[in-house]
């Protein structure tokens, strides 16, 4: 969940529990941000538990054999010229969707998560209209730093997040939020509304 205390747009709410997905409405008319209605259709980030990170109770990297997900090898990969470690992951669930995790070398600490979906260009009520269309393309980059530990963990204290979206007309938007946390707190209660499915 991030609030957000701004003028009509109150932030993002995603709530998985079990085998349901939700994404709230986000603006003071209920609709949903184009990041929620991404999410929304393509829920595999939520479904698996990778969106967040490590911050996420679902983290697949902790139990990847109960999943049925695969996890494969890509290499060193060069990112803002620092060499890292990427994973291609698949969830047991087939999907469009590419992800890949991006490790530290040295401390194998997840860095970085990059998701990203390309959606075809339907058919055109022509050849020549056919021709014009272009393809959707969506991408979600999540990258983890300054890590600090707390009660017995390491875990990133700076998030940020990237939505960007890439429409057939050629207009791209893109939204970034960048958090970071003051202080972690273990065996906090929660109220169960937080969890319930509208």
């Amino acid at each position: 969940m991030f609030k957000i205390n701004a003028l009509k747009y109150h932030g993002e709410k995603f709530v998985r529990n079990g085998d349901k997905t939700f994404v709230a409405g986000t603006y003071d008319d209920g609709t949903r941000s184009e990041f929620g209605q991404f999410l929304r259709s393509e829920d595999v980030p939520l479904r698996e538990g990778i969106l967040g990170g490590v911050w996420s109770a679902g983290w697949p990297l902790l139990d990847l054999g109960s999943r049925n997900a695969k996890v494969h090898y890509d290499g060193l990969k060069k990112v803002d010229g620092k060499p890292l470690h990427a994973a291609s992951y698949r969830g047991k669930k087939s999907t469009d969707m590419d992800i890949t995790l991006f490790f530290e070398p040295d401390t194998f600490r997840h860095v970085m998560t990059v998701y990203s979906v390309r959606i075809h260009a339907g058919i055109g009520s022509s050849e020549t209209e056919s021709a014009r269309q272009q393809e959707t393309r969506y991408r979600i980059e999540e990258r983890f730093s300054d890590f600090k530990s707390a009660d017995g963990l390491t875990l990133p204290s700076h998030y940020n997040l990237r939505f960007q979206q890439e429409l057939q007309n050629g207009f791209t938007k893109l939204v970034e939020w960048d958090s970071n946390a003051t202080r972690v707190l273990n065996n906090v209660d929660l109220d169960p509304k937080n969890f319930e499915i509208n």
